[in-house]
């Protein structure tokens, strides 16, 4: 039996990584053996129902087994009825397509309802002694289910700089959700010239929740910082935060 090394594993690992970021922020996604169409599903106003296709871009028939769960903060999972789907397994032959209907129990409510689809390959069995990898995927295409009333909100909740280490606390809210596309911490000496500028992607931020993104400021550069400004985008609007540095908040 093939046995993967330790530079395989991370292969797969980043891989699997990169091939989740495009199923997050791409309009079509490619996941090594099929493409879905959407990426994301909304159940907005009376809309009850929606659809899913699946196509098949591999050279053989892929196989695929479909479960939903409840989404909360921080990528928990909790198993839920609310979402009906059809087929819950099914085969798509070389370059076909197939549908997935898929349908809501519940009302909308005062807030947005989130709820994931993974789509799960099956692999493929393969002779006993084959030395072939054979990676699957197993992506989770995100479910929103709207509120009647949308309410848009964001804000630097906490910025907090401690031993060199700066914390940037994002809040949402609002009762829908945002995509945190980038958190970009600037510092800047006595002469407004940057010494100091760090990017940190970030991801979904859902209703009523907030998430801590943490930086690491070099003593050498934050010593002599005078002001931080952090700069927020997210895919409905962006926020900014400037404060006072002090030579305590550098060192131990």
């Amino acid at each position: 039996m093939y046995k993967m090394n330790k530079d395989t594993r991370r292969f797969i690992t980043v891989f699997r990584l990169a091939a989740l970021f495009l199923f997050v922020f791409s309009t079509d996604v490619f996941a090594v053996n099929f493409t879905v169409n959407p990426i994301r599903l909304f159940f907005d106003g009376a809309k009850k129902t929606n659809i899913l296709t699946l196509k098949n871009t591999s050279d053989e028939p892929v196989s695929f087994e479909l479960k939903t769960v409840a989404w909360g903060h921080d990528q928990t999972y909790t198993p839920t009825k609310d979402i009906i789907f059809f087929p819950k397994m099914l085969t798509i032959n070389k370059g076909e397509e197939k549908i997935v209907r898929i349908g809501r129990r519940v009302p909308a409510g005062h807030r947005e309802q989130t709820y994931r689809l993974f789509i799960k390959e099956i692999p493929e069995i393969r002779p006993e002694g084959g030395t072939q990898l054979n990676m699957v995927m197993n992506v989770g295409v995100p479910i929103f289910v709207m509120p009647s009333q949308q309410v848009h909100a964001g804000e630097i909740e906490k910025a907090e700089l401690l031993n060199g280490k700066l914390t940037v606390s994002i809040k949402n809210p609002g009762n829908v959700h945002f995509v945190i596309r980038s958190i970009r911490v600037s510092g800047s000496d006595d002469a407004l010239s940057e010494i100091f500028s760090s990017t940190m992607a970030g991801w979904y931020l859902l209703a009523g929740n907030a998430r801590d993104y943490m930086f690491d400021i070099p003593e050498e550069s934050c010593l002599n910082i005078k002001n931080i400004q952090i700069n927020v985008q997210t895919d409905k609007s962006s926020m900014e935060k400037i404060f006072i540095v002090t030579k305590a908040m550098c060192t131990p």
